[in-house]
């Protein structure tokens, strides 16, 4: 029997959540440099009660560590739930006379590592699309009901919305009352921007962490919106993140690749209208969350199903 053999960055899931965070910054500095040196300060905050919070509501989130790939579980979706491929398993939580073997602490500190690591990335992208500008409380309160959101549909395996858009969503609607348009700049100043957040995203796929067909089928719609010559420079980066790591995020697609060209299309489609309608930037989100909605049922239809068995009479 011949056994893949992963590079060191693909062989747990922490290690995956520490190289997307590496890959980003480059983006977060040059958008930091570029345009607002005030964003260090949202990434700060947000960073800081994503780790404070990710504890407190996961007491036994280093025993039950979710499985990397979404085929893995149960695929819990607002309109049913899909069981998958392949079991989820779970370490039984130790009690006093519990001696935890070699095996069960490697999973106790990958998971636990990987849970953190996966609230600061989501903490991170939340303070790269948020308006700069605006008030914070509302990015704050949104991510923690995603983050407590992710947990209560068990963890990142099962969890259909990307934590990072239902956060900016519930901000969104939180901060109604008051401008959320943000900072205008100018095409000079956004460009060096989005290119940087599209190189991130390019070095995940050559490192094969992400796949690069989602990311196609969501930047394509919004080609046809990006070249219309009334656009803001403010939509490039928002749709320069949602194609690098928000449309190839696996853990949130369905696990055939025909199920995440689909949901990422439907996302492209739906965030092209919200913008061309007159929604500021950060609106994406709403169109992420309606396709999400929808991946588990484009997941029923997309997955290959087994031959059928002739049973013997």
């Amino acid at each position: 029997m011949n056994l893949v053999v992963l590079p060191p960055w693909r062989r747990t899931v922490a290690r995956r959540f520490a190289v997307t965070l590496v890959a980003m910054l480059p983006a977060l500095v040059m958008q930091a440099w570029q345009l607002d040196a005030e964003w260090l300060i949202r990434l700060a905050v947000l960073a800081s009660a994503a780790l404070a919070f990710t504890p407190v509501i996961t007491p036994a989130l280093l025993f039950t560590p979710s499985p990397p790939s979404p085929a893995m579980g149960e695929r819990v979706g607002v309109s049913g739930t899909f069981p998958a491929t392949a079991p989820q398993h779970h370490l039984r939580p130790p009690d006093s006379t519990d001696h935890r073997t070699p095996v069960s602490r490697w999973h106790w500190k990958n998971s636990g590592s990987a849970v953190l690591l996966d609230a600061l990335t989501q903490a991170t992208l939340l303070a790269a699309l948020w308006p700069s500008g605006s008030a914070l409380w509302p990015a704050i309160a949104g991510l923690i009901a995603a983050l407590l959101m992710q947990r209560l549909f068990g963890g990142w395996s099962s969890n259909p919305f990307p934590p990072s858009m239902l956060a900016l969503a519930v901000g969104l609607m939180l901060a109604s009352g008051s401008p959320v348009a943000g900072t205008s700049w100018s095409p000079s100043e956004t460009a060096p921007v989005a290119l940087a957040w599209l190189a991130s995203g390019i070095v995940l796929v050559l490192l094969r962490l992400r796949p690069w067909r989602p990311m196609l089928c969501f930047a394509l719609p919004l080609a046809l919106f990006l070249a219309g010559p009334d656009l803001g420079a403010n939509y490039w980066i928002s749709a320069a993140i949602g194609t690098t790591f928000i449309a190839s995020d696996r853990l949130h697609l369905p696990p055939h690749p025909l199920g995440q060209c689909l949901v990422a299309a439907l996302a492209g489609l739906g965030t092209a209208a919200i913008w061309l309608a007159g929604a500021p930037a950060p609106a994406l989100a709403f169109a992420w969350l309606l396709a999400t909605f929808l991946s588990p049922w484009i997941e029923q239809r997309t997955l290959p199903r087994p031959p059928a068995t002739i049973s013997e009479t």
